[in-house]
């Protein structure tokens, strides 16, 4: 409970806007907490922005969805200042996990350096 005179500062910096960073300094204190899931976080950013970043990539992908009977979903990247992003990143490579696995199956000796292998037991 917050008490004031409605002085005009007070009110500015209780407004709803000026509180919505919370949620997301509570998320990053969080991860770093847990050094695991920040190294999850790391390999799944990096596939993530693999397929994102490349046409070919995101193509294969696209054919490995269909065959796979798999929603038509691009792979999300999350953005830092927004904490439900990262959600929606792991919720949508979840989705396609199966498309995304395939895929390095198939490619995974010449992107062995570059994508991490995301079928590990984590």
């Amino acid at each position: 409970m917050v008490v004031s005179d409605n002085g005009r500062n007070l009110v500015a910096a209780l407004e709803l806007g000026n509180l919505t960073h919370i949620p997301n300094l509570v998320v990053q204190l969080f991860i770093k907490t847990f050094p695991n899931l920040a190294e999850l976080l790391v390999k799944a950013r990096c596939t993530c922005a693999h397929f994102c970043k490349s046409s070919t990539a995101a193509a294969g992908l696209s054919m490995l969805q269909q065959h796979l009977r798999l929603p038509a979903h691009r792979l999300l990247r999350d953005v830092s200042t927004h904490c439900n992003s990262t959600f929606y990143m792991l919720a949508r490579l979840c989705e396609q996990q199966r498309a995304v696995v395939e895929y390095q199956l198939q490619h995974g000796c010449c992107l062995s350096s570059q994508l991490p292998l995301f079928i590990s037991k984590e």
